[in-house]
């Protein structure tokens, strides 16, 4: 059973630069993908650690994403039928719940209404669960605004 280490290992060495820095290119075309589930995995954490994560800066309340080069990803056609099967996990791994559990408080700031304790007197315990609820909501939409930044710069080819 191959670790899941030695297939990021396996990852990282496929990645390289083009000579005018706009374009960093994953060649897996050689890369085993007959676990297909932990190989995706591994590519969607190094690609977050080594070049999404680069891109997301904070802005006043606001996370923004800045990207300054785009990701190339060269996969056979075999494992690219393998990844489509995944697709949503795919974009699930490649970091939404990396973005949200490192950028949870900006997230939060950016999103939620205050709501301070003379708020739930006011409105009472069910509107305080209503917004919170509303809150959650926004964050997820507030994540797949920046997943949507991203993945316009990351090509399967």
């Amino acid at each position: 059973m191959v670790k899941i280490d030695d297939i990021e290992d396996e990852i990282k060495k496929c990645r390289s630069i083009s000579t005018d820095n706009k374009t960093v290119t994953y060649d897996l075309s050689n890369i085993d993908f007959s676990d297909v589930k932990k190989t995706t995995r591994a590519l969607a954490k190094i690609l977050f650690n080594n070049d999404i994560n680069s891109w997301i800066s904070k802005n006043g309340k606001d996370l923004t994403v800045t990207p300054n080069y785009k990701i190339e990803i060269i996969i056979n056609d075999e494992n690219k039928m393998k990844i489509k099967k995944i697709e949503k996990d795919f974009k699930k791994y490649l970091g939404f719940d990396d973005i949200e559990s490192k950028y949870i408080d900006d997230i939060q700031s950016a999103v939620h209404n205050s709501t301070d304790p003379v708020s739930v007197l006011f409105l009472g315990i069910w509107a305080f669960v209503f917004q919170h609820s509303q809150n959650k909501s926004a964050e997820k939409q507030y994540i797949i605004g920046i997943m949507d930044s991203i993945m316009k710069n990351i090509e399967i080819v």
